[in-house]
């Protein structure tokens, strides 16, 4: 179970970051016309980067106590 679970937290990590690193990329080279939708964007992220995050930290912490 250890194992699935840090394999759902990292995949979820790494294409969180990626989208949230996409639309920043987006937002600086449109200058500051699309800052409200980054935001919007931003805002829904964050809490799915924290919870992939938590996932992959519980995730090794069970693998090490195993």
């Amino acid at each position: 179970m250890a194992k699935k679970l840090f394999v759902t937290g990292l995949v979820g990590t790494v294409v969180t970051v990626a989208i949230c690193v996409l639309v920043l990329v987006v937002v600086v080279l449109d200058a500051v016309a699309k800052a409200q939708v980054y935001y919007w964007v931003e805002g829904m992220l964050l809490p799915a980067l924290a919870l992939f995050g938590g996932m992959l930290v519980v995730s090794l912490f069970l693998r090490r106590t195993e």
